[in-house]
């Protein structure tokens, strides 16, 4: 199921894409808010803390990405979103790379 986000630019599209994925959680924070009108933007509200020392004025912060997926997304709609366009732009003969990023730590073997 597609919902917060653009489907699949053209695979002429230029420049670079970043998408966020928003993935399930068992304990959301609720710190974070998508934007309905805009379906590309992100905010987060962080409460302040006054007991702490130091203690930003700003606590909404606002970004923007070429799409959103949602907590609801499957890899498979991942795949069609970010895999395919980078597909057809290299067999095309233009660069694509897909760097993904996570905060879960990783499992390393020694």
């Amino acid at each position: 199921m597609m919902e917060r986000y653009e489907q699949e630019e053209s695979s002429t599209s230029t420049g670079i894409q970043v998408y966020l994925r928003i993935r399930p959680s068992s304990r959301p924070s609720g710190h974070f808010q998508l934007d309905d009108i805009d379906v590309k933007t992100i905010a987060f509200k962080i409460p302040k803390q006054e007991d702490k020392i130091v203690n930003n004025s700003k606590n909404t912060y606002k970004f923007q990405f070429s799409g959103i997926l949602d907590d609801k997304v499957t890899q498979k709609d991942v795949f069609k979103t970010v895999g395919i366009p980078a597909i057809k732009n290299s067999l095309e003969g233009y660069n694509s790379t897909i760097f993904a990023v996570s905060q879960r730590p990783s499992i390393t073997t020694k």
